[in-house]
């Protein structure tokens, strides 16, 4: 049994695992008041819904957002809106998740309905594969939980096999502390995954990944409030304040070679931080 408001309304954000695993809760407590455009990352914006919000507010409910970048217009009254998400300011390793959030708004009893896929897939919003490190998952979860967060973005194995090729093609700059992969595809979590020894990957300090219409930065924590300030409009994330990651589309006023200086000036000031190679 739920105490949630008993007039609450669902909007769903960008989909990977965590998101799917919100959708699996949520259809178990509250089947009839959830709405999921399936969007992407880059694309999970509040106004996406706005109609369908605004229709919620006049029935009296309580709209709630669940990873989404609020660019509602300005009379949407934020007081009657729950918000909740785990990026930009509210990211970091001490911060609840999504996942955790809608657990408790749904009243449910963490002794007795939270379970060890719930902790694996917060440490893995969290912390990518070192955060299913630290929570001490073996590596044959580590693969399947991986493995269902890609598969959750719309990956497909031919992506998984071009990402594979792209990190054997990268660059090592700035001392070989930052890596530089460009692919062909919008995937970069398949890059993170198959870079990352667990995956037999080489390792690395620092990685960007170009797409033909991103950028997606993983690395120091330092560098991830660096680069929000600097190219503004993207989005962050990650066990922050030690590591994170970073996104934007790219643009005319923000491109790869404007990124990649920036990163390379800063790392040259930098003190080093412990390879993927050894986590």
């Amino acid at each position: 049994m739920t105490i949630a408001p008993t007039r609450s309304r669902f909007f769903l954000g960008g989909n990977d695992l965590e998101m799917e695993t919100i959708r699996v809760l949520l259809a178990r407590h509250v089947p009839a008041a959830v709405m999921d455009l399936r969007l992407h990352w880059g694309n999970a914006l509040a106004s996406k819904y706005a109609d369908n919000i605004a229709k919620s507010l006049d029935r009296g409910e309580r709209p709630v957002l669940i990873e989404l970048r609020d660019d509602l217009p300005a009379h949407f009254e934020r007081g009657c809106l729950e918000l909740i998400d785990h990026h930009g300011n509210a990211a970091g390793n001490t911060v609840k998740t999504a996942l955790e959030r809608v657990f408790e708004y749904l009243g449910l009893d963490r002794e007795h309905q939270w379970t060890r896929w719930f902790d694996l897939v917060c440490a893995n919003d969290r912390g990518h594969i070192p955060g299913l490190q630290q929570a001490e998952a073996t590596v044959a979860e580590i693969v399947t939980v991986r493995l269902l967060d890609r598969r959750a973005q719309g990956v497909t194995p031919a992506d998984e096999k071009a990402a594979r090729k792209s990190i054997a093609w990268r660059d090592q700059l700035a001392g070989y502390r930052l890596a530089v992969v460009r692919i062909e595809h919008e995937h970069a979590s398949a890059v993170a995954d198959f870079i990352h020894p667990v995956f037999d990957g080489p390792g690395r300090e620092n990685m960007l990944v170009i797409s033909p219409r991103e950028a997606n930065f993983d690395g120091m924590g330092m560098l991830i409030r660096a680069l929000d300030v600097q190219f503004p409009g993207g989005w962050y994330g990650g066990s922050l304040p030690e590591r994170g990651y970073w996104g934007r589309l790219l643009d005319s006023t923000v491109t790869t070679d404007a990124i990649i200086a920036f990163l390379v000036t800063r790392l040259a000031g930098a003190p080093p931080q412990g390879s993927m190679a050894s986590s």
